[in-house]
C-alpha cells in the first residue's frame, strides 16, 4: 500500500473514533438503542476524566490527517505517531483500571468514576478498549508511513 493510503486509513479511523465517542456521549448504548428500535433517543454516557483526555488526543488527529491528505503530505505521520502513542498508553491505563480495582491512582470524580463500565461486549470490549484499538491502528499506520519514507 502507498503511504497516502495509510494516511487515508488514519483519517478514516480517527473520524470513526471521534464519531463513536460523540455517539456514546450523546445517545448512549447503540446496541440497546437498536434493540429497542430507537437509534437516536436515549440519554448518553457522561465521559469520565480519562475519556476526556483520550478525546483531547483523538479529535485533533482527524484534522491533522485531513490536512495531510489535502496537501498529500505524508510527513504529517511524524506528528501523528507521538500523539497516538500517548493515546495507547492512556487508554491502556484506563482499560486496566476498569479491570483491576485499586489501580486507579488518578483522581476521577466520585459521581463519574473512570472505573465505571457503561458499555461492554462480553466483558472484554469497553469504550476505552475501542479507543485503544483506534489509537493502535493509527500508530501502526503512521509507523508504516515513516518506515516507508526511510527506504
Amino acid at each position: 500500500m502507498k503511504p497516502i493510503a495509510w494516511l487515508r486509513l488514519i483519517f478514516v479511523q480517527s473520524l470513526l473514533a471521534m464519531a463513536g465517542s460523540l455517539y456514546f456521549s450523546n445517545f448512549g448504548d447503540p446496541i440497546a438503542n437498536i434493540a429497542h428500535g430507537n437509534i437516536f433517543g436515549w440519554m448518553g454516557f457522561e465521559p469520565c476524566h480519562l475519556c476526556r483526555w483520550a478525546r483531547i488526543l483523538m479529535y485533533p488527529l482527524v484534522l491533522i490527517s485531513l490536512i495531510g491528505l489535502i496537501r498529500k503530505d505524508t510527513k504529517i505521520a511524524y506528528t501523528i505517531l507521538p500523539i497516538s502513542a500517548m493515546g495507547i498508553i492512556l487508554t491502556g491505563y484506563h482499560y486496566i483500571i476498569q479491570r483491576v480495582n485499586g489501580l486507579n491512582i488518578l483522581s476521577c470524580g466520585p459521581g463519574n468514576p473512570c472505573t465505571l463500565i457503561d458499555w461492554k461486549i462480553r466483558w472484554v470490549i469497553t469504550i476505552p478498549a475501542l479507543a485503544r484499538i483506534a489509537f493502535v491502528v493509527i500508530f501502526v499506520a503512521s509507523l508504516v508511513i515513516i518506515l516507508h519514507k526511510k527506504k
